[in-house]
This record gives structure tokens, C-alpha cells and sequence, in this order.
């Protein structure tokens, strides 16, 4: 499976561990399946959504109303992004799902995986659905979510004066948040506070990097010093 796949796949898995009591168990076994198998597909990502697609929808109308239907069909929205080529035609797609979504699940904390998705639709209509997940009776964890993504599109366009509060109100409200294996008070602050660039040219040590292992270990890049060391930065782009 290509890194984008596996990005995708991980975030997939976590939602429906984190949410799977907020279903039925048939609800929650049959998407956990249905999770791994697209998890562990050979083919190609965007003959997988394809493929996958139609399980998707027919889980979400089988179990409506719960966790597990929203997930699917966050998932379903994703997989919009096989139309790329025909970008009128994804954002169309794109919104007629969204609104859905919204409309029938207006409080669940997975709301806050739509403000990374901001590349399925029409500016305009990327603001209207920041502006609904900003609202203040929404879940902390979908707040969040908007606060940092705002963040970073500042940042990206070089307005970091503009950035700074709202990451500042991250670390003020929702710091201790988990934001996939991080918190949204440690994205945060990394990114109100990046490294100097002159700290990672060629020949410099590496600097402090803190992490935990795959049972919840912290562990420190400086724990290993004096070993060769390989790390893997990936993303889903």
C-alpha cells in the first residue's frame, strides 16, 4: 500500500476504535472489517476507492444514525477525491456530502476530520463549513480542529502575526486534546515555535526530537546517541 494509504488507513482505524461504543457491536465489528480489508488492499489508491465505495454506503444505510455511519461516510466523502481530474464534479460531490453530514450529525467529535479535507471543495463553500464546525456548541475536539487548520493556512501564507492567536487559544483550551498519535497542545507548539533553519543545515547535530513508540513509550532521539539512526518523515500528500 502507497504512504498516502497508510496515513489514510491509520486515521480510519483510530476513528473507529475511538467511536466504536458509540454504535452497536454489528455496527462496530463491520466496520473494523471492512476498515482492515481497504487497510490492506493491493490495489491502487484510487481503484481501492472505487472498490470499496459501494461497502461504504451500504454500511452507512444499515446502520444509521450511529458512530459507525459517520465514519463511513466521511469515508465516502474522501473518496470523492477520485475524481480529481474533474474538479467541478469532486467539489459538487463534495458538498451534496457534506451538507448530509452536518446536517445529520451536527455534534459528533469526528466533525473535526473535515477541516483537512478543505482540498474537496469550492472556497466559499470551505468557509460555509468552517464557519458551521466553529459554531460554539460544537465538541472541543472539532473546535480544535478548525482553530488549527485556520493556523496553518496562516502560516503557509507567511502570516504568522495572524497565526499566533489561535494557536495561542489552542494551548490555552485544548492542549491536552489527542490529535491523531500527538495532541493538539504539542502540534501547537511546534508550530508557534519551528526550529531555526540555521539549526538543521548539513554537519549541525540533530536537534531534540520526543516521541512515543507503538506502546505509548516516551522515547528521545538523544536516547539513541551515538548509534546510526534512520527517520522517515511521511505525510499523506
Amino acid at each position: 500500500m502507497g504512504t498516502m494509504r497508510v496515513a489514510i488507513a491509520a486515521a480510519c482505524l483510530a476513528l473507529a476504535a475511538g467511536f466504536a461504543g458509540a454504535g452497536d457491536d454489528a455496527a462496530a465489528k463491520a466496520l473494523a472489517a471492512l476498515e482492515e480489508r481497504f487497510e490492506t488492499t493491493d490495489l491502487p489508491w484510487t481503484k481501492s476507492y472505487e472498490a470499496f465505495l459501494p461497502e461504504y454506503e451500504a454500511l452507512a444505510k444499515k446502520h444509521p444514525g450511529t458512530e459507525q455511519a459517520l465514519t463511513a461516510r466521511l469515508r465516502v466523502l474522501m473518496f470523492t477525491g477520485r475524481f480529481k481530474q474533474d474538479a467541478a464534479r469532486m467539489k459538487s460531490e463534495a458538498a451534496k456530502l457534506v451538507d448530509g453530514i452536518l446536517a445529520d450529525f451536527p455534534n459528533s467529535p469526528q466533525l473535526a476530520e473535515l477541516p483537512e479535507l478543505w482540498y474537496l471543495f469550492e472556497k466559499d463553500k470551505y468557509q460555509e463549513v468552517m464557519k458551521a464546525l466553529g459554531a460554539a456548541d460544537k465538541p472541543d475536539a472539532v473546535k480544535a480542529a478548525v482553530l488549527l487548520q485556520r493556523a496553518k493556512s496562516l502560516l503557509d501564507a507567511k502570516r504568522g502575526a495572524e497565526a499566533k492567536p489561535l494557536l495561542d487559544e489552542i494551548l490555552s483550551k485544548y492542549k491536552d486534546l489527542a490529535k491523531g498519535w500527538s495532541t493538539y497542545g504539542a502540534i501547537a507548539d511546534a508550530l508557534a515555535n519551528p526550529l531555526d533553519p540555521a539549526d538543521l543545515a548539513v554537519g549541525k547535530p540533530a536537534p531534540e526530537i520526543v516521541g512515543k513508540d507503538i506502546d505509548g513509550k516516551e522515547i528521545r532521539l538523544s536516547d539513541y546517541k551515538g548509534k546510526v539512526v534512520v527517520i522517515d518523515f511521511f505525510g499523506d500528500w
